[in-house]
C-alpha cells in the first residue's frame, strides 16, 4: 500500500485522479496535508521506501526568498509560490522540509529501508546540500543518478532558460552496531 502526502491542492487533485485513472484507489491513499505534520498525523506505520521531491533552496525565509528573486519573477510570482517551489519554509525550529523528510524516516523507516530524493539544481547545488543532510541524519548515499531536465517540464520556462540539473539519490540509514 502506498500513503502519499501532497500538500498543493492541485497537484492533490491530479494524484486523486491519475489513482482512479489506473484504478489504483484500493492501494494508494493521498492525503492533501503539509508533509511537517506527516509524523504527528499519519498512522504509526512503518515505510520501506519513502520517495520525495522536496523544493530546495539556500534561502532561509520567505523574506529573503523575494529579495533573491529577479525583476520578472517578482512581478509574476507571488511570495507563498515561491516559498512553495524553493524550500524558503521553515518551522518555528528553523527545520525545512528536508529535514522533516529525515526526522520521518528516522521514526518510520524499515531498518533495510531507504530514501529516495529527487531534486533541481535551482540556485543552489542540490549534492552538497543533501550530503550536508544526510551527515547529519546519519544516512549513506547508495547510488546517485544526474541529469538534466528543462525548465518546461517543470514550469519555470519563464524564469529559466538553460536545462537544470537534477538529482535523484538512494539513500539509506547507517546502522550502528
Amino acid at each position: 500500500h502506498v500513503t502519499a502526502v501532497e500538500i498543493n491542492p492541485l497537484a492533490h487533485q491530479c494524484c486523486i485522479e491519475n489513482i482512479a485513472k489506473y484504478h489504483a484507489q484500493d492501494r494508494i491513499t493521498v492525503l492533501n496535508m503539509d508533509f511537517s505534520d506527516a509524523l504527528s498525523l499519519l498512522p504509526c506505520a512503518m515505510y520501506d521506501i519513502i520517495i520525495a521531491n522536496p523544493p530546495i533552496s539556500q534561502l532561509d525565509d520567505k523574506n529573503d526568498a523575494i529579495s533573491a528573486t529577479s525583476a520578472k519573477a517578482k512581478k509574476e510570482m507571488d511570495s507563498q509560490l515561491y516559498a512553495f517551489l524553493t524550500n524558503a519554509w521553515r518551522d518555528e525550529q528553523g527545520l525545512d522540509l528536508v529535514d522533516h523528510i529525515f526526522q520521518f524516516a528516522d521514526k518510520r523507516l524499515s531498518n533495510d529501508g531507504h530514501i529516495i530524493l529527487v531534486c533541481c539544481d535551482i540556485e543552489l547545488d542540490c549534492n552538497s546540500y543533501i550530503n550536508r543532510k544526510r551527515t547529519v541524519y546519519h544516512y549513506e548515499e547508495v547510488k546517485r543518478i544526474e541529469c538534466c531536465i528543462t525548465p518546461q517540464s517543470i514550469g519555470v520556462e519563464n524564469f529559466i532558460c538553460e536545462p537544470i540539473k537534477s538529482h535523484i539519490f538512494l539513500l539509506k540509514k547507517v546502522i550502528c552496531e
